[in-house]
This record gives structure tokens, sequence and C-alpha cells, in this order.
């Protein structure tokens, strides 16, 4: 690639009269080396490679989660007790029954 290079030198003298001149005003040359290590080219790889291992990741997960969960019986819902027939009073004592009956 061609680059455009000045080198410019500023100046004034006795009086304070400023001065420039031109001391370097040439075009350099440089060229780029096509082999070798491309960093543009590398680090799409390292993404690509970073894309598939995750998407490994998240497949693992998800089927080696779902296959080993094991789902838990279903508990009987407490319903309590539907009325007085239903109580089994004996084992409260009988000055507990009395409380209640009063409350109640």
């Amino acid at each position: 690639r061609p680059f455009a290079t000045t080198v410019n030198v500023h100046y004034h003298d006795e009086n304070g009269t400023m001065f420039r001149d031109a001391v370097f005003n040439e075009t350099i040359n440089t060229y780029e080396i096509e082999e070798g290590f491309d960093g543009e080219t590398f680090f799409m790889y390292v993404l690509l490679g970073a894309i598939v291992v995750l998407g490994a990741a998240l497949a693992v997960y998800y089927y080696a989660g779902s296959s080993s969960k094991k789902r838990a019986p279903a508990q009987a819902m407490e319903m309590g007790t539907r009325g007085d027939d239903d109580i089994d009073y004996d084992w409260i004592p009988s000055q507990n029954i009395a409380v209640h009956k009063a409350y109640a």
C-alpha cells in the first residue's frame, strides 16, 4: 500500500516571521505478507469452536438431565375430617373435649 509521507518544519526568524518547509515529502510503499498467521481467520475459528462446545454442553445438559429425572409419586392430599362422626375422640383427654364443645 502506498502512503504519502510529509515531514514539515515550522520555524520563525528574529523578526517573528513564521516559515514552513517540507523536509521530507515522498511516497512510501508497504507490503503485507500474505502467508503466515492470519488473526482474523484464527479468531473466527476460535469463535466457531466455542459455539460448537456451547451447543454440545447445552445438548448434554438437556438430554442427560431429562433422562435422569425421576418423578416422585403424587402424595395423597390430606382432606381432614368431614364431620364429627369421623373424629376419634378416644385419645383426647375429656377436659379438652369439654372445652372444645363449649366454644363450638
